[in-house]
């Protein structure tokens, strides 16, 4: 019989191989019909942590039959378990997510209304807009009108402007500071998506020279074709200028009009390049290169 000389390079980068696809294998989690049974049981009848731990295996599970059985902690007695519900429904469809969240906004505990509106964000559902907009123009609570504010960024329309032009409207103070800097980067996120243009998740997307930035370049200015858009870069124009401002909501407020492609506002911006604070003048160089290519 005759054998065929062992290549041992090739065993060597086949053992390599197999080590790097157990490494970097995406684990992929079932849900037997027994794992259903005890989640059910749980969510129903455990204690606290214990429906708390099913409802955080329902996330990692992410699927939609698992999402569905969070559904009926949203009417547990314990807050805290209401609150984790909801961050528990992000595999459930949006038409299904959407009007058990809505009414998770009413929910007599503030935790629990902040988490609805942060779970309506990730349902990225326009559906969800009317509701938002009515919690962040009358809710009592800074945190859970500041996670309105920022949910309509990833569900929000046009429709949202007023309302968010008003919230940025507001005289600066210590208390309405967050529910402002969340309207500002909600309105860049909205003139984003209306350009179809990708919006980097921080700010400033990096310090590094103009040439390595992948920030998309504004093709159009939204304030010559949207109203909304004209009213609402006057007040972040402002922000950018006013010095009791926030430097976060400043630095957001640029970002806003970058993505907007507000040309007015270019001296603005120009004069906060410089500033003190390096995220707020890197924002602001950002938002020139965003807005002078056009």
């Amino acid at each position: 019989m005759n054998f065929r000389p062992v290549n041992r390079t090739s065993i060597r980068i086949s053992a390599a191989l197999l080590v790097l696809a157990t490494l970097f294998a995406v684990p992929c989690f079932s849900q037997t019909p027994n794992e259903t049974a005890d989640l059910e049981r749980a969510i129903s009848s455990g204690s606290v942590e214990e429906k708390r731990d099913a409802l955080y295996r329902i996330r990692v599970l992410g699927t939609e039959e698992s999402a569905r059985l969070a559904v009926r902690a949203l009417r547990d007695p314990e807050p805290i378990v209401r609150a984790t519900a909801a961050g528990s429904l992000a595999n459930l469809p949006s038409s299904e997510a959407v009007p058990v969240l809505v009414q998770l906004l009413k929910d007599k505990d503030e935790f629990v209304r902040k988490e609805a509106a942060i779970a309506l964000g990730q349902t990225y559902d326009a559906s969800a807009e009317m509701a938002l907009l009515e919690t962040l123009e009358n809710g009592d609570e800074e945190a859970v009108r500041a996670a309105a504010a920022e949910a309509l960024g990833k569900t929000g329309t046009g429709a949202s402007l007023p309302t968010l032009t008003r919230t940025l409207s507001q005289k600066p103070k210590d208390r309405n500071q967050t529910t402002k800097r969340s309207a500002a980067r909600s309105v860049g996120m909205i003139a984003g998506r209306l350009r179809k243009s990708a919006v980097f998740t921080s700010n400033p997307e990096n310090f590094l020279p103009s040439k390595f930035k992948s920030t998309e370049r504004s093709l159009v200015d939204l304030t010559n074709t949207d109203r909304g858009f004209q009213a609402i870069s006057t007040i972040l124009r402002q922000i950018i200028a006013n010095e009791r401002e926030h430097t976060d909501t400043k630095r957001e407020a640029a970002f806003a009009l970058g993505m907007i492609g507000d040309a007015d506002a270019l001296d603005s911006l120009r004069n906060c390049s410089s500033d003190v604070d390096p995220y707020l003048a890197e924002s602001c160089k950002e938002a020139i290169l965003m807005i002078d290519s056009q």
